[in-house]
């Protein structure tokens, strides 16, 4: 009897971890067609933030360097490399970070029957939480055109949720990119 409650046990609690750290749990990406990205690109500059971007404890100048470092990593493993400040950069990338605060109620129905068979009363409270969206944008600098975007959305509880989950976030944005890092020897 208790090898059988072990096993639905552990499956919960694995599932349960693995939604944890799942955060950004939807990635949409766009490509344009007749781009041969391991052809044409090689080097890379960062544009600048917006001017509108404000401050927030989900979107900070701290959190969109560490999401450009994260960044930086997984170019490099697919040999892309920072341009040099006299060079050209065959991609111009741009980071968009948006959160929008939103509210779940979270109510309930408890049954009763001093009221006969339609008692009972409703109870609940509202959570808050923030719905976050990562874009990563790639233009040809030759041409100015948009040739790659991908965008991670997913909602975060607390603003410390932001931090831990930047790398997953930007792993799963690069998986998307039409370059893969070359396996690593054996």
């Amino acid at each position: 009897m208790k090898k059988a409650l072990f096993f639905p046990v552990m499956v919960a609690f694995g599932a349960l971890l693995t939604t944890g750290c799942n955060t950004y749990n939807t990635v949409g990406v766009t490509q344009a067609d007749g781009v041969d990205f391991r052809k044409s690109f090689h080097t890379y500059m960062w544009l600048p933030d917006q001017s509108d971007t404000i401050n927030t404890a989900y979107n900070n100048e701290i959190i969109r360097n560490n999401i450009r470092l994260a960044v930086d990593k997984e170019l490099k493993a697919r040999h892309l490399s920072p341009a040099a400040e006299d060079a050209k950069a065959d991609l111009s990338l741009q980071l968009v970070v948006q959160n929008h605060d939103r509210a779940k109620d979270n109510t309930r129905f408890t049954p009763g029957f001093y009221f006969g068979p339609f008692g009972g009363s409703y109870s609940g409270d509202r959570t808050y939480y923030a719905h976050n969206r990562l874009t990563l944008n790639m233009y040809d600098r030759k041409t100015n055109r948009l040739v790659w975007t991908c965008t991670a959305e997913g909602d975060l509880n607390q603003p410390k949720d932001m931090e831990k989950n930047i790398q997953p976030a930007v792993s799963k944005i690069m998986k998307k990119y039409p370059v893969q890092p070359a396996p690593k020897p054996a």
